[in-house]
């Protein structure tokens, strides 16, 4: 996990957020995902197994961020489909 933190803090140097999703439950995935969305400022969310949708609105609320930024972030999760980008935002503020 020290070579994958050291590589997330080169990306944060970067100013480039990782977003990373888990499927299931492995407890050291789990760990190591959270410290490389909360080094980068990304963000670390986990769906349920077999969730395709959940994951097309999580899918969709990164591509968002990623095109319009926080502000773009927020107005998608104002609208009915914003569920993914609601997700996003939560995971997001943990990382403050």
């Amino acid at each position: 996990m020290d070579s994958l933190c050291a590589q997330a803090g080169d990306l944060a140097l970067l100013g480039v957020p990782v977003f990373l999703f888990q499927e299931g439950s492995d407890e050291g995935a789990e760990c190591a995902f959270r410290e490389i969305a909360r080094l980068t400022k990304g963000a670390y969310c986990r769906f349920d197994s077999g969730a395709v949708q959940q994951l097309r609105h999580l899918l969709t609320a990164v591509a968002v961020y990623a095109a319009g930024g926080h502000k773009a972030l927020l107005a998608l999760s104002t609208e009915q489909n914003g569920s993914g980008a609601r997700l996003l935002l939560a995971a997001l503020s943990n990382q403050d």
